[in-house]
């Protein structure tokens, strides 16, 4: 369930909603928490997932991937932003709760009130060229402020208005995927290989 370049963006929420959807299903509901549990993939989707798994009392989780370390997710953009994200108007309600609980944990993070990841997000300027292009204005007044108007001087004669969200919320995707990592080490599978 990827998303297109808002896989950062959307990550914790998108666990939180397919985990719950999948618990919700007929099937799901069968599953005991002490089940074993496979989670495809060991990117910024797949350690979710089995962070979320693992909030949820699952106990035999196992995360299978071909790799480990070096993926897209450890170098891949960490400004909070679904811009690019292009979906049905149908489903729109959807992800803006998605990212809305994603918004709220890498909040928590940034504000050092996480329990388990003390470090890995930062709130801090968000700059777009408008409101409608920056995709947060669904966010506004539910988790962030409403965006100022802005002009910014880049130092070199070259300057530029723009939209300002002081409350967007950089992730450091390296930091973030080694504390996930390093959370689940001892209490999920690591098991390499390809499916």
């Amino acid at each position: 369930y990827g998303h297109g370049g808002s896989g950062w963006t959307l990550a914790p929420g998108s666990a939180k909603y397919v985990v719950q959807l999948a618990m919700d299903s007929e099937k799901g509901k069968a599953i005991k928490k002490d089940a074993p549990v496979v989670v495809i993939g060991a990117g910024v989707m797949g350690l979710f997932t089995a962070y979320e798994l693992l909030q949820r009392g699952y106990t035999s989780v196992t995360v299978k991937a071909v790799s480990f370390d070096n993926l897209t997710s450890h170098n891949a953009g960490g400004l909070l932003a679904p811009v690019s994200m292009d979906n049905n108007p149908e489903l729109q309600p959807l992800i803006d709760r998605i990212g809305i609980d994603a918004y709220r944990f890498y909040a928590e993070v940034a504000q050092g009130k996480h329990p388990h990841f003390p470090a890995g997000a930062k709130v801090m300027p968000a700059y777009f060229e408008n409101r409608s292009e920056s995709g947060l204005e669904p966010y506004v007044g539910k988790v962030m402020q409403p965006a100022k108007e802005v002009v910014l001087d880049f130092g070199n004669g070259t300057q530029r208005n723009m939209v300002s969200y002081d409350d967007g919320i950089f992730m450091d995707t390296a930091v973030m995927m080694e504390s996930l990592k390093n959370h689940l080490q001892d209490k999920v599978t690591f098991e390499q290989g390809k499916v």
